[in-house]
């Protein structure tokens, strides 16, 4: 399938979905070369979690990305999800910076083993480029992540960073639970003026009170 769509035999396809798939950094490097032939044009849900791939080949993909003039300007879902991603997130973060991935409504890094320092590079990246379309962020299950990773990525977003985040995500990381996530965003809803719009984590965070 990966051959098909970098020879561009498969040009109308509107959702791609690699999800388990045994994916690796070679074929991560094809899909790139499917970006830049311009062949996921019209592409608007790409699904790659549960895979192998590392950041060598989220790097060939990204600044495959970040190179093409028209890369992915459709896609709205993307999906990352269980994939050793950690601090490779920084290839994203260039990426959004250079402008791509203006239509971008849902991004899941679930169980990425995100860092404090993946952390901070994200919320660069969403202060530099506010990510108008953004409106569900999932970074659970990040088990390296701690109390100061989210306060880096609180305190790097400005006011006008993700106006349209109502969705976000972060629960099942041992060193961070959910009151002191939900007292850091509203901390940092109320004093800063950040993530206004943000509406879905009080629900979570009773939730998860109500089950322990």
């Amino acid at each position: 399938m990966m051959e098909t769509m970098r020879e561009g035999r498969m040009p109308l396809l509107l959702c791609v979905n690699l999800s388990r798939c045994q994916v690796g950094d070679e074929l991560m490097g094809l899909l790139g070369e499917a970006v830049r032939g311009g062949f996921l044009r019209e592409v608007k849900e790409l699904y790659l979690s549960g895979n192998r791939f590392r950041e060598v080949g989220l790097g060939a993909f990204f600044h495959a990305v970040r190179e093409t003039p028209a890369a992915l300007p459709a896609v709205e879902i993307l999906d990352l999800s269980s994939n050793a991603v950690g601090e490779g997130v920084g290839l994203l973060e260039t990426a959004l910076v250079s402008g791509k991935l203006q239509t971008l409504k849902e991004l899941r890094l679930a169980t990425c083993r995100l860092t404090d320092e993946s952390m901070r590079m994200l919320g660069d990246a969403f202060r530099a480029h506010r990510t108008q379309s953004l409106s569900s962020l999932c970074l659970s299950e990040n088990e390296p992540l701690t109390e100061t990773g989210l306060s880096k990525f609180l305190e790097a977003l400005s006011p006008q960073s993700l106006p349209k985040l109502q969705a976000f995500s972060l629960v099942g990381c041992p060193s961070l639970g959910p009151v002191r996530v939900w007292t850091l965003v509203l901390q940092a809803r109320e004093k800063f003026g950040k993530l206004r719009s943000l509406t879905s984590l009080l629900k979570q965070t009773e939730r998860s009170l109500k089950l322990k």
